[in-house]
């Protein structure tokens, strides 16, 4: 690889990494209060915007193995926060959905999520540049994980903003 490329990897590779341990720190506060764990914290916001999934699909929304996605959501369901069914049509598929006590956790995390960092650098910039980079973001993903992925990160973003 020539320096130029490499140097460019290597700025990335480090750049998105800060940002995302900012995020991750910030995400972990507001999951500790919940007492919950960063992964399960996650797949509650999954369970919201796509109740009933699999445990595949649910794999393919966080981006993580079929097992590691099985454990979390037993964890889920020991809680409380989550209950799992057999789907009517698949009995080889079980379908994960919130409780009513996971559907409280998310007004909570909601509430508690308006602290993070970065959106106070955000909220500092014009709305062009930063839809800008989002896109920018989108499109770099796209390429690497595929249409499908974008899209479901679109539609949920959507619903956050109340455009769905």
């Amino acid at each position: 690889m020539d320096r130029k490329r490499m140097a460019i990897i290597y700025a990335y590779k480090n750049l998105l990494l800060a940002v995302m341990n900012s995020i991750n720190d910030d995400w972990s506060k507001v999951s500790r209060e919940l007492d919950l764990t960063h992964p399960q914290h996650h797949l509650l916001w999954i369970l919201n915007f796509r109740p009933g999934s699999t445990m595949t699909q649910l794999a393919e929304y966080s981006l993580w193995t079929v097992a590691n996605v099985k454990q979390v959501v037993d964890n889920l369901i020991k809680k409380g926060i989550a209950v799992k069914y057999t789907d009517p049509r698949d009995a080889r598929a079980r379908r994960v959905y919130l409780t009513d006590t996971g559907a409280e956790m998310l007004d909570k995390a909601r509430e508690l999520g308006v602290s993070y960092r970065v959106l106070e650098i955000f909220d500092q910039q014009e709305e062009k540049d930063m839809s800008r980079e989002l896109e920018n973001l989108f499109s770099l993903v796209e390429m690497l994980q595929g249409p499908e992925y974008v899209d479901f990160i679109r539609t949920n973003t959507e619903k956050l903003l109340g455009k769905n």
